[in-house]
């Protein structure tokens, strides 16, 4: 049974994974993503994506009460060290895929069965995803526009943008909690390029980018849980400026 929160997905990524151990690894990411091969730059994107849904998973355990969390989470060291190898396309797919057993597996399983009964995740609206990813779309072409702005700033966005467009094309991979974080980090970026540069607080492009991502933020059906995506939404945006800062 597949489970509609992030150790769900990512216990559906593995499976599918582990059954194609002899698959060039490229070729198995390129179907179970539905990327073109060839189109390697958004093929690393989504697979960077996938490799977020560990600690995703992590964070909905830890909001589950009356866990140990070192029982649920007995799956993390091998599927951590599965992902470290997960970009490299050219290799066969059980050099990634034997670092996790089916015992692992069952682990994660049971973690995302815990994460469902306590009702902890973040779901995801398809009926809204189309207008989110219209939104989405509307903040990179603001963003290519805005060549005022300093180069390191508008990359900064750029990538934490172009994360979000990923999650919302992922929807069905990479569930609720990856796009709730990735609209966090975009939020976050621009807050802090304000903070960081005159020129970012002075900008016509940046004040557009917040009209944006405000009728983004509206979207509140996009993500529903019972945690309440808008409720944590202020934290995380903090949390995400605390990580660049410090990077």
């Amino acid at each position: 049974m597949d489970f509609d929160n992030a150790a769900g997905h990512l216990h559906h990524v593995l499976s599918v994974l582990k059954t194609q151990p002899s698959e060039v690894l490229g070729t198995a990411w390129s179907e179970l993503l539905g990327i073109d091969l060839d189109d390697r730059a958004a093929l690393f994107r989504a697979i960077a994506a996938v490799a977020e849904l560990p600690d995703l998973a992590v964070k909905q355990i830890e909001a589950t009460p009356g866990v140990t969390l070192e029982l649920y989470t007995r799956w993390r060291a091998p599927v951590h060290a599965a992902m470290q190898r997960a970009h490299l396309l050219e290799q066969q797919a059980q050099q990634m895929v034997a670092h996790y057993s089916e015992t692992h597996l069952a682990y994660l399983e049971v973690c995302a069965e815990r994460i469902a009964q306590h009702g902890t995740a973040l779901r995801v609206n398809d009926d809204a995803l189309a207008e989110a990813r219209g939104l989405a779309d509307e903040v990179l072409e603001l963003l290519r526009e805005a060549t005022e702005l300093p180069a390191e700033v508008r990359e900064l966005l750029v990538r934490h943008a172009t994360a979000l467009r990923t999650a919302l094309d992922l929807a069905d991979v990479l569930g609720g909690q990856a796009i709730q974080d990735a609209v966090a980090g975009v939020i976050g970026a621009v807050a802090l390029a304000e903070r960081a540069s005159t020129s970012a607080r002075q900008s016509k492009s940046v004040q557009r980018l917040w009209e944006v991502l405000d009728r983004f933020t509206r979207l509140t059906n996009l993500v529903t849980g019972t945690a309440g995506a808008v409720d944590e939404l202020a934290p995380a945006v903090e949390h995400v400026i605390r990580q660049i800062t410090s990077g």
